[in-house]
């Protein structure tokens, strides 16, 4: 695969640095992915309670629909 800098001066000198910190460095990208991949999750059941809340609060200011047919009045459906 060739070296991890490439074959120059500073290649090598990058690659020389590179490879005694690289299961370091691998291994914070895997936490920081970790902790986006959270902070994802946790963003997304926020929106949703935060949906929810909205429809439940609007339900609490709309009028119920009437005309369903249960409630008819009087006399409906009839008891004689």
């Amino acid at each position: 695969m060739g070296s991890r800098g490439g074959d120059d001066k500073p290649g090598k000198d990058f690659g020389k640095q590179y490879k005694p910190n690289q299961k370091h460095i691998e291994s914070a990208a895997g936490i920081l992915v970790l902790g986006l991949t959270s902070i994802y999750e946790a963003m997304n059941d926020m929106a949703d309670g935060h949906v929810d809340n909205d429809k439940l609060i609007e339900g609490m200011f709309t009028k119920a629909k009437h005309g369903s047919g249960h409630d008819q009045g009087p006399g409906a459906g009839g008891h004689r």
